[in-house]
């Protein structure tokens, strides 16, 4: 794949969304950067929409931003600090995903910031987060489908979709366990045997094409 900016983004998208051994505090560095572009805390298991179009909750950090607002007077590292003790245990592992350049880091800022547009933050976060016009810290997500639907109310899909959402769930049978296999095409929908994929195929093949 080669690196051109949009390639990059859907990379961090793919390894937030596939890799479910990741830790929930990841951060986006450019090469040889002094610090981080963007400090993530993810929240799992992937949800999804209404229209069972899945995405994935995040609690974004922007530390470009956190920098120009210090300038300002306008936020200090403090508060930064204090939001993460109120989520955090001993000894949480980070994981780094490395992007390449400035356009890299410039698109996916855009595309956060675009998702931040559709989304209602949870409860958590606006408990949690000194989340506003002056703040670096935003409620976004991310998702393989992308549309403009109408604003999305986490708190809302969370609930209407308790029973399908989790990861432990047979998206067929929603018997729950914890050795499921995922849909080798979306990697979203989860299966506790084949002939349940099978049984489901017809109500899932419409959204896993779109990824």
């Amino acid at each position: 794949m080669e690196k051109f900016p949009l390639n990059v983004v859907r990379r961090v998208m793919i390894v937030l969304f596939l890799d479910p051994s990741l830790p929930r505090y990841v951060t986006i560095q450019r090469k040889n950067a002094p610090t981080p572009d963007w400090f993530f805390l993810v929240h799992r298991p992937v949800s999804t929409t209404s229209t069972s179009k899945p995405f994935l909750l995040l609690s974004a950090f922007d530390f470009r931003l956190a920098k120009k607002l210090v300038a300002d007077g306008k936020w200090c590292h403090k508060k930064f600090v204090e939001n993460l003790k109120r989520d955090s245990s001993a000894n949480e592992k980070v994981t780094i995903i490395p992007i390449n350049t400035t356009e890299d880091s410039q698109l996916l800022r855009f595309v956060l910031r675009l998702n931040r547009l559709k989304i209602t933050p949870s409860t958590w976060q606006k408990e949690n987060l000194s989340l506003g016009e002056n703040s670096p810290w935003m409620a976004t997500f991310v998702s393989p489908l992308y549309s403009d639907n109408p604003l999305l109310d986490v708190e809302s899909a969370d609930a209407s979709n308790s029973t399908t959402n989790d990861n432990n769930c047979c998206a067929a049978c929603k018997k729950v366990s914890q050795s499921l296999k995922r849909c080798s095409r979306c990697r979203s929908t989860v299966y506790c045997c084949e002939e349940c994929q099978r049984q489901h195929w017809a109500q899932h093949k419409m959204d896993c094409k779109k990824v």
